[in-house]
C-alpha cells in the first residue's frame, strides 16, 4: 500500500488511516525509525507480549523455554554413549 504525508513544522508525518488500520497502529504505539538509503523507513516496534503470542499453545514464554529446553535434553539423552565404558574400581587396599 503506498501514500503520501507532509512533514510539518514541528517534523511530524500523520500516518494515513489505511496504513494505520492494516497495521493496527493505535495513538501511543512505538515506531522504529530508519534511514536506508535516502528513504525513511518506520516499522511497528512490538512488545514482549505481543511477539510472546507467537507461541501459542504454551501458558507463557518462560513455560514455553522450559518445555523446549527439556525436549531438547531428551532428545540428547537419548543418543548419549558415555565416551568411557564404566569400569569397576577398587578404592580400598589390594
Amino acid at each position: 500500500m503506498r501514500s503520501h504525508t507532509t512533514l510539518s513544522a514541528k517534523g511530524q508525518v500523520v500516518i494515513p488511516q489505511p496504513i494505520r488500520k492494516t497495521l493496527g497502529l493505535k495513538p501511543g504505539d512505538r515506531l522504529d525509525v530508519e534511514s536506508i538509503e535516502g528513504s525513511i523507513v518506520l516499522r511497528p516496534r512490538r512488545s514482549l507480549l505481543e511477539l510472546a503470542g507467537a507461541f501459542a499453545g504454551a501458558d507463557s514464554l518462560a513455560d514455553f523455554i522450559v518445555e523446549e529446553h527439556r525436549r531438547e535434553r531428551e532428545e540428547e539423552d537419548a543418543g548419549w554413549e558415555p565416551l568411557i565404558p564404566h569400569q569397576k574400581t577398587s578404592l580400598g587396599p589390594p
